[in-house]
């Protein structure tokens, strides 16, 4: 009796699990895919990534030999040339109901020109899921890099 208990409890605790491990399963294969589309658009562009990081459906890398850094976001490609750029900020914008609905990295240029990359939009159907510390952690990055020149 005991034997036929032990079975049906792990089998049934098998079942519950299951899921999860497909999502996790799924997502670190999505996460794979992201990576090699990405460095696949650098090596296109010449780009050499020394740093990366991927948060949902942002990637941003950054290449310290040619001072450029790329950003893929939904498969739409920005590169921006920090040989260009004076500094880097955040941009946050909020909605009537104070929340946040947009968050963009942004580059004051040389030229008087802006460049910005969107890491969130709350028309894009997501809520805030890190995006606020991987911004200000790339935003740091960024302008260490610019500074360095």
């Amino acid at each position: 009796m005991n034997t036929n208990s032990t079975i049906i409890g792990v089998v049934i605790a098998l079942l519950c699990c299951m899921p999860y491990a497909f999502i996790y399963f799924s997502r670190k294969k999505k996460q794979k895919q992201t990576i090699a589309t990405f460095k696949t658009i650098a090596l296109e562009h010449n780009i050499q990534i020394d740093e990366f990081e991927t948060l949902n459906t942002n990637t941003i890398g950054i290449d310290k030999t040619n001072r450029k850094v790329l950003f893929v976001k939904n498969n739409e490609t920005t590169i921006v040339d920090l040989k260009q750029a004076n500094y880097c900020y955040i941009n946050e914008e909020k909605s009537k109901t104070q929340s946040i609905s947009t968050i963009d990295i942004c580059f004051n240029l040389s030229n008087k020109e802006h460049q910005k990359l969107t890491v969130f939009d709350n028309e894009d159907g997501f809520m805030l899921d890190g995006e606020v510390q991987f911004s200000n952690a790339w935003v740091n990055t960024i302008n260490q890099h610019i500074k360095a020149a």
